[in-house]
């Protein structure tokens, strides 16, 4: 299966001089750079103290929800679950199933997976099932010991009985093919709900030979029609080293005969800037809308197609609407400069740039800006791309400042982005969903090891991919200045008229207040088709001062947003005139007449009709249109003759006219 790759010339786009450069800050600012999460004794870095600018509003974001916290499996380290936005968890509204996979306890032994399943939308739990043996790779239980897992259902077309639905892992191994420990994947599947197997799991595996360079893989999605798909940069010895100029994808269908997926991998050539240690992919994510054909590869890294982002990362894209046959790209998405999002140009208030920078204060179109080093994907019921991912201040050394130096609390230097595409990723639309209250914290080991833990942003998504849920983990208590107490937040999104709920803090009291460890978030949500969506969760655990103890897992249970809780309209980026219309034609009219309209962001659209007493009279939900000029008709044939008032409105603003009915 070969893909085709689309390059974009670089020819004639010059990059703008770091203006960081030039720009002298006046108060000492935090560096927080990718972290490495390795067991295995590789080297860490010591970040600098994490102190921030005057703290936010608390209030925002205490909304909370009446939840249940179910005890599910074990593990016995905090490294299973940590090192980003896996795919830890995968649920499935059509038999009401959730899998949740990790690593178990020793014994037998932390390189063994187990898996936690649920039949009845999350109520009860089987925990622990084992379903990979290290003893069973070729070369033996060392080189077998699994890492990161992840997982997914494939539940065949049309299939409503959990019993025929079938549990599938994908997990890096240490056959120490790859450096000293890392390199190989290994597979396995079982039956979704044979619990305790006589033999654990159906077991496949792929150690590289001197072509395909294995390390750590972050993306990992099924599709509808039971394609299962991972891919990662090939790195040279581990974890985030050098990198080859390579992606290794994985694909493959569930093989009816063998019991397994029947993966096919090959090397993708991708060219980025700087190459080494310096510049990587430190995330990646794939996903698809629910046709199995359109989806998105979206990474973040720095491919020197972008202006102002010289020694910083933004997310990049690739596109297929064939299934992965043939994929385009790479699209990127400009953070700062001239033609940057105006959610990311503006969310650093005008009080912080003048605490931050000596006179006088540089333009925000000089500034430089990275995103952080976590990306969260989904794909919507159009087939757009939707992003989230954390941006700041770029230092121009593939960093971002978190921090300032003696103003403890919180506030302003980091934001939590959305940003989606709806012109085919001709343009960007962008809210800042969140300006995190903290941003990284760091778990230290009796054995001298350090996880390094930031914002972990997911996006959720309704079967039929019309309303999205975005969640992240973070700390908001007063005095703590790390993220070592975290909760976990959860708000909506409704793609057709791009509204959002307010901001809930999922694990307000509960039992997993300020311990939400190393949340995760299914790609799936429940939907039950009366307005009612169930966001799967699960965190763990530990001792935050030792994490190589043994730690436990916790599944939230009944956390629902409902149709009636989309209330807010997308958050106004600049101050400005979104839509314009021309007069309606023709007028009067007896059935249908034309209005031309005019976006310079793209938007949700909504009609409504009212008479001359202002008595609405009829509503219209266009849904979302992109930037430009669009023709909409109004049916104008049910309405009594007279003279009505029509008004066509993006939430943030609208326009009207007049309309005469024969």
């Amino acid at each position: 299966m070969k893909k085709l790759f689309l390059f974009l010339l670089a020819a004639g786009f010059a990059l703008f001089t770091y203006a960081q450069q030039t720009q002298q800050f006046k108060v000492n600012v935090g560096e927080d750079f990718a972290p490495i999460n390795n067991e295995q004794g590789q080297s860490t870095n010591t970040p600098s103290p994490n102190v921030k600018p005057p703290k936010p509003d608390y209030t925002a974001g205490n909304s909370a929800k009446v939840v249940t916290i179910r005890e599910i499996g074990n593990a016995g380290n905090a490294f299973g679950l940590c090192g980003g936005s896996r795919t830890y968890m995968w649920a499935d509204n059509n038999i009401g199933s959730v899998a949740f996979i990790h690593r178990m306890l020793n014994p037998p032994g932390t390189g063994y997976l187990a898996y936690d399943v649920s039949i009845d939308n999350g109520a009860t739990f089987e925990i622990d099932q084992q379903v990979w043996d290290p003893n069973n790779y070729p070369t033996g239980v060392a080189n077998g010991n699994a890492r990161y897992p992840q997982v997914v259902i494939y539940n065949p077309d049309g299939n409503t009985d959990p019993n025929n639905a079938i549990m599938s892992l994908f997990a890096p191994v240490l056959d120490a093919s790859n450096g000293a420990s890392w390199g190989g994947y290994g597979w396995g599947t079982n039956p979704l709900t044979a619990v305790n197997p006589t033999t654990p799991t159906n077991m496949g595996y792929s150690s590289p030979g001197d072509e395909y360079i294995f390390s750590v893989p972050d993306a990992f999605h099924i599709t509808t029609d039971g394609q299962a798909i991972s891919y990662e940069p090939s790195l040279v010895e581990g974890f985030f080293a050098n990198y080859t100029g390579y992606l290794v994808y994985t694909s493959g269908y569930y093989d009816d005969v063998t019991s397994l997926f029947d993966y096919q991998q090959e090397l993708i050539e991708f060219d980025i800037t700087g190459g080494g240690a310096d510049v990587t992919i430190p995330s990646q994510k794939i996903a698809f809308h629910p046709d199995g054909q359109t989806g998105y590869m979206a990474m973040l890294t720095n491919n020197g197609f972008n202006e102002l982002a010289e020694g910083a990362y933004y997310p990049v894209l690739f596109k297929t609407t064939d299934g992965g046959d043939n994929w385009d790209g790479p699209y990127t998405v400009q953070l700062g400069g001239p033609d940057g999002l105006p959610a990311v140009l503006n969310y650093l208030t005008d009080e912080l740039l003048e605490l931050l920078y000596e006179p006088p204060i540089p333009d925000r179109e000089e500034l430089l800006f990275t995103t952080a080093f976590n990306i969260a994907l989904a794909v919507d019921m159009q087939g757009n791309p939707h992003l989230s991912f954390v941006v700041g201040l770029g230092s121009g050394t593939w960093t971002l400042y978190t921090s300032i130096e003696g103003y403890p609390g919180c506030g302003g230097m980091i934001a939590l982005i959305h940003a989606a595409s709806y012109d085919g990723m001709n343009t960007w639309f962008a809210d800042t969903l969140t300006r995190p209250y903290t941003f990284r914290g760091i778990f230290p080991g009796s054995t001298g090891s350090e996880i390094w833990e930031d914002l972990r942003p997911y996006i959720s998504t309704t079967p039929d991919a019309s309303k999205l849920f975005f969640s992240w983990q973070n700390t908001r208590i007063e005095n703590v200045d790390d993220n070592t107490a975290p909760d976990i937040y959860c708000m909506g999104y409704r793609v057709a008229d791009m509204m959002y709920t307010e901001m809930y803090n999922v694990s307000l009291f509960t039992s997993i207040m300020w311990q939400s460890w190393m949340a995760t978030a299914s790609y799936y949500v429940f939907d039950d088709g009366a307005g009612n969506y169930e966001i799967p969760f699960a965190c763990q655990i530990m001792d935050p001062d030792d994490n190589i103890q043994p730690v436990s897992f916790r599944y939230v249970d009944d956390f629902v947003i409902t149709d009636e809780d989309f209330i807010y309209v997308s958050t106004p980026e600049v101050e400005q005139e979104i839509i314009s219309i021309s007069k309606n034609y023709p007028n009067p009219c007896r059935d249908f007449t034309y209005v031309n309209m005019t976006l310079v962001e793209a938007a949700g659209i909504q009609l409504e009709i009212s008479n001359l007493l202002g008595q609405k009279v009829q509503t219209v939900n266009f849904g979302v249109f992109s930037k430009g000029q669009h023709k909409l008709s109004i049916d104008a044939s049910m309405l009594e003759s007279g003279i009505y008032i029509y008004t066509l409105s993006t939430g943030l603003d609208a326009v009207s006219g007049k309309m005469i009915v024969e």
